[in-house]
């Protein structure tokens, strides 16, 4: 594990609405990313989508 820099471009859905953001750079190109915010408040990240989903949340 560790820390890694890369693009992400803004995926737009059917409607014109932000769906997320893809990562446009290898290892996980095409991969979607959604900012949020988790029931108390904490910034989360979700990682994936429909059975394949990781959310991650800041460590203290």
């Amino acid at each position: 594990a560790g820390e890694f820099v890369t693009q992400l471009k803004a995926k737009i859905d059917d409607d014109g609405e932000l769906d997320g953001y893809m990562q446009i750079d290898p290892p996980l190109q095409g991969a979607l990313y959604r900012f949020g915010q988790a029931e108390d408040g904490a910034a989360i990240i979700v990682l994936g989508e429909g059975a394949v989903k990781y959310t991650f949340v800041v460590a203290e």
